[in-house]
């Protein structure tokens, strides 16, 4: 069933690359964004 997975995310993910990078300001802010949602949840626990 997940055998071409790789195949059909690898297109997705390269254009939206300039996402994920924390060198350019939409991957800062996102990186940020998750770093305060994990501190959050280990404080919970």
């Amino acid at each position: 069933m997940f055998k071409n997975l790789r195949e059909t995310f690898e297109p997705t993910y390269k254009k939206k690359l300039w996402m994920y990078d924390p060198r350019t300001e939409v991957g800062k802010k996102r990186m940020k964004k998750q770093k305060g949602l994990l501190e959050r949840r280990y404080m919970q626990s």
